[in-house]
């Protein structure tokens, strides 16, 4: 919010700034998703081979 606000109104470039930082963290918690399914997929397949299904 501006300092120098004192209604506490955000201003168009802080309603942008916040924006950009909810699409980094949608991004963040994309990738992060996208690296755990990896790992239970690997952790899958290697459970099958020790297992003798692959």
């Amino acid at each position: 919010m501006a300092k120098d606000d004192p209604d506490h109104t955000v201003t168009p470039e802080e309603q942008k700034l916040l924006h950009q930082r909810e699409l980094e963290a949608a991004k963040d918690r994309q990738a992060r998703n996208d690296a755990n399914l990896a790992a239970a997929l690997r952790l899958g397949a290697a459970l099958k081979v020790l297992k003798g299904d692959g």
